[in-house]
């Protein structure tokens, strides 16, 4: 990139036409946003993959859907359905998109067989919160490599154009 030369701050020895080189600070820029992409990605990606591998093995069946639950002073779903005979109620995750599901709707939930608490619609488990998460790890992988790139191809730039005043020279 190459920027005109700002005569006032270089004195009266230097051209005012005279154009050189500056810094960009693109590759950085996009070296400091991959390493945050691939962050965010990473923290987003973890409990995906844990809830994924979690309820892998799960046990799948059918509840019913509770927007409301005496006692409870928060606005999450709930869901009830059948373990072992017996009827009981859990906190869906707060990944759970309320939009879609009204007090009393049939839900498909996966459950682990060793703690039905944790329970999660079979929808939720991998799916779109694997492939976001994949996907920013993804692009902050891109951004980083590409930032590398452009560093390194700055770098030799710099050293072949701090090389040439010398060797004309002679």
């Amino acid at each position: 990139m190459m920027c005109p030369v700002d005569c006032a701050s270089q004195g009266a020895a230097t051209r005012c036409d005279e154009v050189v080189e500056c810094p960009d600070g693109t590759p950085r820029v996009n070296l400091v946003l991959g390493a945050l992409f691939l962050v965010v990605g990473a923290c987003l990606l973890t409990p995906a993959v844990m809830s994924t591998v979690e309820l892998r093995d799960g046990v799948h069946t059918t509840g019913t859907v509770r927007t409301q639950l005496q006692g409870a002073d928060d606005d999450r779903l709930w869901v009830t359905f059948t373990v072992a005979n017996a009827e009981v109620t859990y906190r869906l995750p707060s990944t759970t998109d309320r939009r879609l599901l009204d007090d009393g709707d049939r839900l498909a939930v996966v459950y682990r067989p060793d703690r039905p608490d944790t329970v999660t619609a079979e929808r939720d488990i991998g799916g779109t919160r694997l492939f976001v998460s994949s996907g920013m790890a993804a692009l902050g992988l891109g951004l980083m490599a590409f930032a590398a790139v452009e560093l390194r191809q700055e770098g030799r730039r710099r050293v072949r154009s701090d090389a040439e005043p010398s060797g004309s020279a002679g």
